[in-house]
């Protein structure tokens, strides 16, 4: 800092000069807070049903938190003998959706995908039409984006649901068909007693 003056002859020159002690600015990102529900879960649908993929935020690091949401599945491959990760659907923290063009099973599902927003926090992913094919391991990948000082968003964080494990049986695999298809079943159920 310097301090100028005027003199009587209206002419300005220093008093003098000082310096202030070093100040030290460190920028931190917040702490990730972001939770998933990681519940996980077993279900088994027929054939031609639908079911759902629900994705729960419990815990966000800000309010104005924006999400990017994942959807993924296991699946065994029998042609290749292996599991197998595929892309269901992917939503980026601006909302625009993408789908895994590389493969054909991606193609065949995504005419047959319901997604929604429910609530704050809450995405869910609905199949319908469900086949022998969609059995699998299902899980949800959230990364959570905030704004830096400059309005500019980045990637804080992310998680992973618990698994949601679906078999899709055919709709021939009831109990009563079963029985009535196997005589001797048949026969010592109704029968025998």
């Amino acid at each position: 800092v310097e301090e100028w003056t005027v003199d009587p002859n209206n002419m300005w020159y220093k008093l003098g000069e000082d310096q202030s002690g070093l100040t030290t600015v460190t920028v931190q990102q917040p702490e990730f807070k972001m939770q998933l529900d990681k519940t996980e879960l077993n279900i088994t649908v027929s054939e031609k049903d639908l079911f759902q993929l629900s994705c729960n935020v419990t815990q966000q690091t800000q309010d104005n938190s924006r999400f990017a949401v994942n959807w993924f599945a296991w699946k065994v491959k029998e042609d290749i003998d292996g599991i197998v990760k595929e892309t269901i659907l992917k939503v980026d923290h601006n909302s625009v959706f993408g789908f895994d063009a590389l493969t054909e099973r991606a193609k065949s599902m995504k005419d047959r995908l319901q997604f929604e927003r429910p609530s704050n926090g809450l995405y869910t992913l609905t199949i319908h039409n469900s086949g022998r094919g969609d059995t699998g391991n299902y899980y949800c990948n959230v990364e959570e984006w905030i704004q830096n000082a400059n309005n500019i968003w980045y990637k804080l964080g992310e998680d992973e649901s618990g698994l949601l494990t679906v078999t899709v049986q055919s709709k021939g695999s009831s109990l009563h068909q079963a029985i009535c298809s196997n005589d001797a079943l048949f026969y010592f159920i109704f029968f025998y007693p």
